[in-house]
C-alpha cells in the first residue's frame, strides 16, 4: 500500500444506534440503550483510568461499540461547547 491508501475500515459507528434519551430514565440524560448506564458515568470511569476491558468486565450488558459511541457523543458535545446534559443541546 502506498501512503495515499489506507487499510479499509468498517463503516463508522453511528452513536445513535447505541445511545438514547428518555425523560423517564435518569432524568433524560443520554444512556446506553438496553441499560440505565449514563454516558456521563462511562466518561467518569474512563477519566479515572478504567480500561475498556475493565468496564466490559464489570458491566457485561455493555459492548465495545457502546463505549465507542459514548466517546463519540462526548466528543461532539465538547466540540459544540454543550454542557446542558442533553443529547442535542437546547441551551
Amino acid at each position: 500500500m502506498t501512503a495515499a491508501t489506507s487499510i479499509p475500515l468498517e463503516a463508522p459507528l453511528n452513536w445513535r444506534d447505541c445511545i438514547t434519551v428518555d425523560p423517564k430514565v435518569l432524568v433524560g440524560k443520554p444512556v446506553i440503550k438496553r441499560t440505565r448506564i449514563a454516558v456521563e458515568f462511562l466518561m467518569e470511569l474512563l477519566a479515572e483510568g478504567w480500561t475498556h476491558e475493565q468496564i466490559l468486565g464489570n458491566y457485561p450488558d455493555l459492548t465495545s461499540d457502546d463505549i465507542q459511541a459514548a466517546l463519540h457523543l462526548d466528543t461532539i458535545r465538547k466540540r459544540s461547547g454543550c454542557s446542558c446534559g442533553q443529547m442535542v443541546c437546547s441551551a
